[in-house]
Parts: structure tokens; C-alpha cells; sequence
């Protein structure tokens, strides 16, 4: 059996542990129904993560201005993903999750999704500000990942000041998109998923102890052929090149040209009235 499967396998026996576990009560913070605790000091990569998704090759990232973004996160939390699988043989999406805190422990980063939310929490996550809202019965593991353990160094304070010695990581990798697959999710009407990342400690996940886990928000990707006229986008073709569009409410939009060539990033910004 492979590891995605085992792990999620564990990750059930965690469920039906959990109906007796008291983890659901070790800590100050109260949830408040809607998947988010309350109560509790935002401690970015101590209780919550930040997860953010951006264009990879022949993919478009589309979202209405209104929606609502997590913390430094440039990308908002629903986004519509314009794909052509039927042209496109690679299509690519790209994730990053932060902040991730250096520690003298190693970790387990795993990022997963489901096609349906959970009514409410299935697994005690104490320690988590934002807690497990994907619906576990249909849950798929995207990327597992190894974070070492980096071992803190003492920092001397200096005329302007000391650093902290404890600094943080964004880690990011690509997820190629099955074109086999989406066209028949989009043409069922099963093209919206749901992501949340998870990063947890090793050795809680050698022994499946998925209540020390700390969790990201749950992002919205809807698939589709071609976003809405009037979202702004960002989009990435066969060639590299990165194309930010940005409408405004008068129907105008500035459009960001980010080419990159050996290692060289060349930009060209106009505007479109």
C-alpha cells in the first residue's frame, strides 16, 4: 500500500479515536463553528498556516476583487482556474504554505484536498487556530514532504539590534494537473475542491497523532474553461511568461507582462483604459 494511503488510513483511525479522545477540550481556544477557533493570538507556523496558490504552465488564475485573502497571502482563498486539458498535454498549478518555523524537530508538510466540506471538525486539532474542514470520506493526499529539522543558533546583539533566531520558510512546489481526468470533472459538475495544508511533527505522524497538527485555511479552486469576464487573473503560458491582469471597477485594467529567461526576470507594465 502506498504511503498516501496508509497515511490516510491513519488518518480515519484518527477520527474514530477522536469520539473518545478529550483533545477536544485541551485547549483555550473556542471554535466557533465555522471550521476557525476563536480566542486564540494569531502565531503564524505556531497555530495556523497560510497556504497560496499561483499559476503554473498553461493554467489561468481567475478571482473577483471582493474575495478575501489570508494574511501576507498575495492570491485570494476562492479561485477559478481556467484550463484546456483538451489543448494542453502539461497544465500545472503551483502551491506555497507558510510560515514555516524553524525547529530542532523535523516535520511532515502535506498538503490535501477533498470535493467536499466538512459540517465540522473531524479530528481534534488543539493546537491549530484553524481546523480541519475538508470532508475526510472522499479526502486525497496531493504532496507529502520531509521539512529537517534546522537546529536554532544563537544570535549576538549588535549596535542596531539582535535577529530572531528562530526564522521562517515558504515552502513551494508544483502539482501537474491530470488532463485525462478534469474535462470529466468539469463536464459532471465536479470540478470545485477544497485544499488545506497540514504540517505536523515527525514523530507525531510516524504514530499517527494527527492531533498536533497545525492547519491552513481552506482554499476554494473551481475548474472551468474560461474564467468570467470581469475577474482579474493571472496566468502563465508554455513558454514561462507570467501575465497579471487587474480590472478595476470602471471596466479598465492594468495588465503586468513577467517574462523569465535564464535566470533573468524582464518586466513590462501597461495600462489598458
Amino acid at each position: 500500500m502506498s504511503k498516501p494511503n496508509l497515511t490516510k488510513k491513519a488518518l480515519l483511525g484518527a477520527v474514530a479515536l477522536s469520539v473518545k479522545s478529550t483533545a477536544w477540550a485541551q485547549t483555550g481556544c473556542k471554535n466557533s463553528g465555522e471550521g476557525v477557533a476563536e480566542g486564540c493570538k494569531d502565531q503564524p507556523g505556531v497555530n495556523y498556516l497560510s497556504l497560496e496558490e499561483t499559476p503554473g504552465r498553461n493554467t489561468r488564475l481567475c478571482a473577483d476583487n471582493g474575495n478575501t485573502k489570508v494574511g501576507a497571502n498575495i492570491m485570494p482563498n476562492e479561485l477559478t482556474v481556467a484550463v484546456n486539458p483538451l489543448e494542453d498535454a502539461y497544465i500545472e498549478m503551483m502551491f506555497s504554505v507558510s510560515d514555516v518555523v524553524a525547529s530542532n524537530q523535523a516535520h511532515i508538510l502535506y498538503l490535501v484536498y477533498s470535493p467536499m466540506l466538512s459540517p465540522s471538525p473531524q479530528i481534534p486539532t488543539p493546537r491549530s487556530k484553524i481546523k480541519l474542514q475538508l470532508d475526510m470520506a472522499a479526502l486525497e493526499f496531493v504532496g507529502i514532504y520531509n521539512v529537517p529539522a534546522l537546529p536554532l543558533l544563537p544570535n549576538m546583539p549588535t549596535r542596531i539590534g539582535s535577529a530572531n533566531p528562530s526564522p521562517t520558510s515558504r515552502v513551494s512546489f508544483k502539482v501537474n494537473l491530470d488532463t485525462a481526468t478534469l474535462p470529466a470533472m468539469m463536464r459532471d459538475g465536479e470540478n470545485t475542491i477544497y485544499l488545506q495544508a497540514a504540517l505536523l511533527r515527525k514523530t507525531d505522524f510516524d504514530q499517527a497523532n494527527y492531533s498536533n497538527m497545525i492547519l491552513s485555511e481552506a482554499d476554494t479552486i473551481t475548474f472551468v474553461g474560461e474564467c468570467p469576464p470581469t475577474y482579474s487573473y493571472c496566468e502563465m503560458d508554455d513558454d514561462g511568461t507570467l501575465t497579471t491582469v487587474i480590472q478595476d471597477d470602471a471596466g479598465g485594467n492594468m495588465t503586468k507582462i513577467s517574462e523569465t529567461q535564464n535566470a533573468e526576470m524582464a518586466s513590462t507594465t501597461k495600462t489598458k483604459n
